[in-house]
């Protein structure tokens, strides 16, 4: 009986994990599902009292719950803390910036039932499959029918849309290859081309920046099969590797024939005309401008600014620079270059 009640929970959790996989690749939304898995956990732990020796972590697993809640803490502190000027107005916006730190911790009742019960590689993959094949359709009505030029799928925005799509794309290369090799070749087919279809979805975002995951996934899986065999070429030349990288040749030939790589082809050659004009700021859409002035904030601030508060944080650091140096210039969000009267009436408000 009691056999049967833990095999009953781990079908309830594997079918909850197949949820989530689906919802949040196919909509975007899959907090629903993790709320049954964190009251799935609680009820776990509570009933099994006998099976407490099964949430025994390793090495690396205890590595990771400590950084989960380092992480927690360095933002409860930051928020609590917060340097001279730059506090949160109100508690409600304090509990408010304290949100996204707040579901790392509560994933952790999530990993522990992870470790507790036995999940199915496949129902994961499964999962992940179908919410490629939804979100993807929907892109393609996007780009195809709607007339966007960037696809944000079943997300709320096309570089998330992307980075999810490449994300995914690399995960799906493990189960698929690993489906091949116990001879599972339908199920690897399956996954192969819902590979292939992460990869059209990451064209259809046209997110560059999540291509370069490309690149590192190659050195790595060479880096890999060196490791593990400097003359057995069969983990580097498996027929599935060579299969997904050859269609994946003929997904963005097929792809160049279509209006959308116009797109993908004239933001692309912006890129390496700013970079080769030295212009990278503008290169990598003013994304080096905000790396830059981090630093200058982490410089400024060392223990943080606190969570949801970087732009208070970076309004402050650049007014202390305009203060301190007489040839750097502030404008406002209408372009409007502010007097240094101006600068000072901001730098009170912010003290």
């Amino acid at each position: 009986m009691r056999n049967q009640s833990n095999q009953n929970l781990t079908h309830w959790t594997n079918f909850w994990v197949f949820v989530f996989c689906v919802a949040i690749l196919g909509i975007g939304r899959g907090g629903e599902a993790a709320i049954v898995l964190l009251l799935t956990m609680v009820y776990a732990f509570f009933t099994s009292k006998e099976d407490r020796l099964k949430y025994k972590l390793s090495r690396d697993e205890t590595i990771f719950v400590a950084l989960v809640i380092l992480f927690w803490l360095l933002n409860l502190l930051n928020t609590i803390f917060q340097p001279e000027g730059l506090e949160f107005e109100n508690t409600r916006i304090a509990l408010s910036a304290m949100d996204n730190p707040m579901r790392w911790l509560l994933m952790l009742p999530i990993f522990f039932l992870f470790k507790r019960q036995r999940l199915d590689w496949r129902v994961i993959a499964i999962g992940l499959s179908i919410g490629v094949f939804i979100t993807v359709s929907i892109a393609i009505y996007q780009v195809y029918f709607m007339g966007h030029t960037r696809a944000p799928g079943g997300m709320n925005h096309a570089i998330s849309f992307g980075e999810f799509m490449v994300a995914v794309d690399l995960l799906l290369w493990v189960p698929m290859i690993y489906a091949w090799n116990t001879n599972k070749k339908l199920l690897s087919t399956i996954l192969l081309i819902a590979s292939l279809a992460a990869f059209y979805g990451s064209l259809l975002s046209v997110t560059r920046g999540a291509w370069l995951a490309y690149v590192f996934l190659i050195l790595s899986f060479v880096i890999y099969t060196l490791k593990r065999s400097m003359f057995n070429k069969y983990y580097l030349f498996s027929k599935p590797v060579l299969l997904r990288i050859t269609l994946a040749f003929v997904v963005f030939f097929l792809v160049t024939q279509t209006a959308q790589y116009q797109t993908i082809k004239s933001r692309t050659a912006d890129t390496f005309v700013q970079a080769s004009e030295g212009s990278y700021d503008s290169a990598t859409g003013n994304r080096l401008v905000i790396y830059k002035l981090a630093l200058e904030v982490g410089r400024q601030f060392p223990f943080g600014v606190g969570p949801n508060n970087f732009r208070n944080g970076g309004k402050a650091v650049i007014i202390m620079d305009a203060m301190s140096h007489s040839d750097v210039t502030v404008k406002d969000q209408n372009q409007n270059i502010l007097t240094k009267e101006n600068i000072i009436a901001l730098y009170n408000s912010h003290h």
